[in-house]
C-alpha cells in the first residue's frame, strides 16, 4: 500500500514540475499581439488551475502516507 501511495505521490510531483515548465515557457514568450497574449493567458490559467488540483491531491496523498507511518 505505500509502496503505491509512494508511486502516486512520485508521480503527482513529476506531473506538478512540468506543469511548471510549461507554465515558465508560456510566460516567458517574447511580445505577442493582443489575442496571441489573451489565449497564452487562458492556457495560463488553466495549466495553473490543474496545477493547484495537481497540488492538492499530491498533499492528501502525502497525509495518508503519513497516517501509516
Amino acid at each position: 500500500e505505500l509502496i503505491k501511495l509512494d508511486e502516486l505521490i512520485y508521480k503527482a510531483q513529476l506531473f506538478s514540475q512540468r506543469l511548471e515548465q510549461r507554465i515558465s515557457k508560456l510566460e516567458a514568450d517574447p511580445l505577442l499581439s493582443q489575442e496571441e497574449l489573451n489565449m497564452k493567458n487562458q492556457q495560463i490559467t488553466t495549466l495553473q488551475n490543474e496545477l493547484s488540483c495537481r497540488n492538492k491531491s499530491c498533499t492528501t496523498l502525502n497525509s495518508m502516507v503519513n497516517q501509516f507511518m
